[in-house]
């Protein structure tokens, strides 16, 4: 998926609030996504970001987390704040005609994590992506890495790899139903979606990783 500049719930594990190292451990196309907000609708192409946390949960495994973003490099859009602070340099005017998002799978990043209590709930978000301070190690996935985009040939494919949840919310998008149509597959019945709650870098001479 290339982009381009346009004018805790349960018995759920939260992450520990605070700063942790990371590595981008899953980049996903979830197509159009219809949002309410104040009572107003819209739809946009939306992309999710997880990453995998050093922090280890009690049972040994890593934590992981994740926020999804409008797809979108325009000069408000939450997702180009982001990445510039991860890669701790802004864009450039080339960079914002093309830019390939899969390029961040593996990418260590230094995550700050806070709870917010919603209801009853307790839910951990993700208050800051930056890049990863040299001499601190990022955790290695114990997932695998996966990059899913709607506008590549194998999509059809690829959905398999994706966790159920976020695999759910792909297959409401209008881009998944034109997916199914080119390959003559019967349109999928509609499902409830499901999002998820809610890599040292490589010798570079100007150390930015994407």
């Amino acid at each position: 998926m290339t982009l381009k500049e346009t004018s805790s719930a349960g018995d759920y594990e939260l992450p520990p609030a605070g700063t942790h190292a990371a590595r981008c451990h899953l980049v996903a196309d979830l197509g159009t996504v219809e949002t309410t907000y104040d009572g107003k609708t819209t739809a946009s192409r939306k992309l999710l970001i997880g990453w995998t946390l050093a922090e280890l949960r009690s049972d040994g495994s890593s934590h992981t987390i994740f926020r999804r973003y409008t797809a979108s490099l325009g000069p408000k859009a939450a997702l180009r704040a982001m990445l510039e602070s991860w890669r701790a340099k802004a864009f450039g005017p080339e960079e914002l005609r093309a830019f390939d998002v899969a390029r961040l799978a593996g990418v260590p990043a230094l995550i700050g994590v806070i709870h917010v209590t919603k209801g009853d709930r307790t839910f951990a978000n993700i208050a800051s992506v930056g890049a990863l301070p040299k001499g601190l190690q990022a955790p290695r996935a114990q997932v695998p890495e996966i990059v899913f985009d709607l506008d590549s040939p194998d999509a059809w494919q690829d959905i398999e790899l994706l966790p159920a949840g976020v695999r759910r919310q792909v297959e409401l998008s209008p881009e998944w139903q034109a997916v199914l149509a080119k390959r003559g597959a019967p349109a999928a019945p509609a499902a409830q979606a499901g999002a998820p709650a809610s890599s040292g870098f490589d010798d570079m001479d100007d150390d930015i990783p994407f």
